[in-house]
């Protein structure tokens, strides 16, 4: 299975300040800032990001279930974003566990702004780097055929039952990359992200984002989502 580390995050103080709520008429206080500053850097000394996937052909699109690689997959928003399409790139990726402990000794020693900061840039690094494996993967696996993606989707996002985990287990060796699942079929590390994105036709593959499928408006998945494909369109 293909495993792809080359993977990009570039992060400036702005977009760290608007995920934390900061902006127009809400300014950071300068500890704030220096406290941004101070943990971007470790992130990026800290984080190394990494996706294994694998291609699959889809099989079946109906009755509430996707079928891929003789497995099934439950769940009405993956039936729509993957309409269309004709192979599935399932997917995990990390960004590996020195960022957790690094959050974990800080919040361990009192150090709580410095352990919140750390642990949200980390969640801006490991969207960031999801975006760059899905510019790569358009390359490789979609452009040269004529084909594009759909935007990706993953267990536990937008009502999507988060007991699916175990199926993107057995359809790639997340372990090649040191991700494992435990028993509430929560990833570890931490900041590691799962998921499934369509490959077909660009006049036939779904557009919309799980977001747009989704009916909860006060999520901070959504923001944070929004945020960051506003500073790096795709």
């Amino acid at each position: 299975m293909p495993v792809l580390e080359d993977l990009k995050f570039d992060i400036d103080i702005d977009l760290i300040l608007r995920v934390s709520g900061y902006g127009k008429d809400r300014d950071p206080p300068k500890k704030f800032i220096d406290s941004a500053s101070e943990m971007r850097d470790l992130c990026q000394k800290l984080a190394r990001p990494k996706v294994v996937y694998e291609t699959y052909g889809i099989s079946g699109l109906d009755e509430g279930l996707v079928k891929i690689n003789g497995t099934e997959l439950k769940g009405k928003v993956l039936i729509n974003v993957l309409r269309g399409s004709e192979r599935a790139i399932v997917f995990v990726g990390t960004l590996g566990p020195k960022l957790d402990e690094e959050v974990n000794r800080l919040s361990s020693e009192g150090e709580i702004l410095l352990s919140a900061t750390l642990d949200t840039i980390g969640a801006l690094a490991l969207g960031l780097s999801s975006l760059d494996f899905y510019k790569k993967v358009l390359v490789t696996e979609a452009e040269s055929t004529d084909f594009a993606l759909t935007p990706s989707f993953g267990p536990g996002e937008c009502k999507w039952d988060i007991t699916e985990q175990r199926v993107i287990f057995d359809l790639v060796d997340a372990t090649s990359i040191g991700v494992k699942m435990n028993e509430s079929y929560l990833m570890l590390p931490k900041k590691s992200r799962s998921g499934i994105m369509g490959i077909g036709p660009k006049d036939r593959i779904s557009k919309a984002t799980p977001c747009d499928l989704c009916d909860r408006k006060d999520c901070p998945g959504r923001d944070m989502l929004e945020i960051m494909r506003s500073h790096d369109e795709i």
